[in-house]
């Protein structure tokens, strides 16, 4: 038997958090944060309860919380190499900037960093009684889907993703297989964005006019 649990997330944009549950060990897919004046984290579960985490990619609203796992605890944690390092940053960043109570520091996010996993996509994994392996989502650089076995059940977990190139990184890589059960991220779902292509021109209009009276241009990227 397989269980999924939502432990945050749902009906939110933040706090993504998913339990696993076959019947040898238990996989967390996400702990992340939701950034207000007071952050808020999943729905608590012990560290003692999971036996690793996937990081499907390094915004904080999937990776943010995750260091409180390894208060004394070493729980492996995967994800691909490029995720592993941007977590460290932004996680160090959110520690540092934080007004409020968190419940780790530094030490508990080099803890968490000694456990990584790195993965590349396409690699298959055998963790106890599940097989899983990441596939590109194409959201930022690292991104990435899970794709999971377990119990002669198939589930994939999309986390954010992006059907469409970008000048970063190359879009989704959309499994053809069929599934038991897709858990995807649909934040945006039920609206119509303008194209890439258009926000581009319309980016280098609005550069060209700033510059043409003399002002100055900062980009944040």
């Amino acid at each position: 038997m397989v269980k999924i649990r939502f432990m945050g997330g749902t009906k939110e944009v933040g706090r993504n958090a998913i339990l696993l549950e076959s019947e040898r060990s238990r996989l967390l897919l996400d702990y992340g944060v939701k950034i207000n004046d007071i952050p808020e984290f999943p729905s608590h579960i012990r560290a003692t309860d999971i036996d690793g985490i996937i990081i499907a990619h390094s915004h904080l609203d999937h990776s943010g919380g995750a260091p409180i796992f390894y208060l004394s605890e070493k729980k492996p944690i995967f994800a691909t190499p490029v995720t592993a390092e941007i977590v460290k940053i932004l996680i160090k960043d959110f520690i540092k900037l934080s007004g409020y109570y968190l419940p780790f520091e530094y030490l508990e996010l080099e803890s968490m960093m000694k456990q990584r996993k790195d993965l590349t996509y396409g690699i298959d994994v055998k963790f106890k009684d599940i097989e899983f392996k990441l596939i590109n989502a194409g959201h930022i650089p690292g991104s990435a889907m899970v794709e999971l076995n377990t119990n002669g059940k198939r589930i994939l977990y999309t986390g954010d993703f992006n059907t469409l190139d970008s000048k970063l990184v190359n879009s989704a890589k959309i499994p053809k297989q069929t599934f038991d059960a897709v858990i995807i991220e649909s934040t945006y779902a039920t609206e119509d964005h303008p194209s890439r292509r258009d926000l581009e021109e319309e980016f280098i209009r609005e550069i060209l006019k700033v510059i043409e009276d003399d002002g100055r241009i900062l980009v944040p990227a």
